[in-house]
């Protein structure tokens, strides 16, 4: 059983919503049942805290420890593409730029008594570039990029998650990386719906406070297909907002060759007249790699019946 003052420390920790300080005071709990050979209800007390069950047992996403595992949370990027390869508007690549040039003037940007900027929202309306762009900024300044897995983050219980991003940004000040937060307005959607719960809106009250008080080493960037489902007060906790429009049809088209000539392909007639109906990167790009998928099975088997005949 656990001595009083050990409870008493949780039950303030509860009280004043201090959830980082509840996850340490309940894992000392537990670790003091271990060391007094109880690891049944040390395994047990884990377990509740974690989400995993009374019996304390880890699914396959979890740590083996049974505690939030940031490299579960976290899946690296892995595109080797620039910027200057990115179709963007002139706009949005002279912003982008700059944030490319502070990053390699930090220490002179500091002298001056100036931040660089770090933390970024890009919106706009899907398949329009945005996470590509996110991890394309990565490649350009020499570091890693990761998009956070949500099915990892949010957790069934009380705080949990809260507990789990606090990990997740801890990770950006600690490392070097670009951080993307795809779909944000999972964790930022406006607070006030009388259909949500009060927990939805501590989450979005927890994201600004970890955008506020964090100092990340490289980007974090925010990413929403649904921009006006977000809170109002979210978008000052960015040091940049971007607006990524639906590009034009001259835009797809001169997309589409660039990519097509990358792959030493011409674009067909009839993938000239797909792209003429539709209205973002993504599904340009999905034709014209579709047309050179063809191609090279047609060279391959092709080769593959010749060596059969000889």
């Amino acid at each position: 059983m656990a001595d009083t003052r050990s409870l008493t420390s949780l039950f303030e920790a509860i009280s004043h919503e201090d959830w980082e300080g509840t996850r340490t005071t309940a894992l000392e709990i537990a670790a003091k049942e271990e060391a007094k050979g109880n690891r049944s209800a040390a395994q047990k007390l884990r377990g509740a805290l974690n989400g995993f069950g009374a019996n304390g047992h880890c699914p396959p996403e979890s740590s083996a420890n049974g505690v939030f595992s940031i490299s579960k949370a976290l899946v690296r990027c892995t595109t080797e593409a620039t910027l200057s390869e990115v179709a963007l508007r002139p706009g949005i690549r002279k912003i982008l730029n700059e944030v490319v040039d502070e990053w390699h003037a930090a220490d002179a940007l500091k002298a001056a008594g100036l931040p660089r900027r770090s933390r970024l929202l890009f919106h706009g309306p899907p398949g329009c570039g945005k996470t590509m762009t996110a991890s394309v900024l990565g490649f350009d300044l020499g570091i890693p990029a990761f998009v956070v897995r949500f099915n990892a983050l949010i957790g069934p219980y009380l705080g949990q998650t809260a507990l789990n991003l606090r990990e997740v940004f801890r990770f950006a000040a600690q490392n070097r990386c670009v951080l993307i937060l795809d779909e944000i307005d999972v964790l930022g959607k406006r607070r006030g719906s009388q259909m949500d719960v009060g927990e939805l809106d501590r989450i979005v009250v927890g994201l600004m406070q970890e955008l506020d008080l964090s100092d990340p080493k490289g980007l974090i960037i925010g990413a929403s297909n649904l921009s006006d489902h977000l809170d109002d007060a979210l978008w000052r906790r960015f040091d940049i907002q971007l607006e990524f429009p639906k590009p034009k049809r001259s835009e797809l088209v001169s997309f589409a060759q660039k990519l097509a000539k990358s792959h030493a392909v011409q674009i067909s007639a009839t993938v000239k007249k797909q792209i003429q109906g539709i209205r973002d990167y993504a599904s340009a790009e999905k034709l014209v790699l579709e047309q050179v998928r063809r191609k090279v099975l047609k060279q391959h088997l092709g080769n593959g019946r010749t060596k059969a005949k000889n």
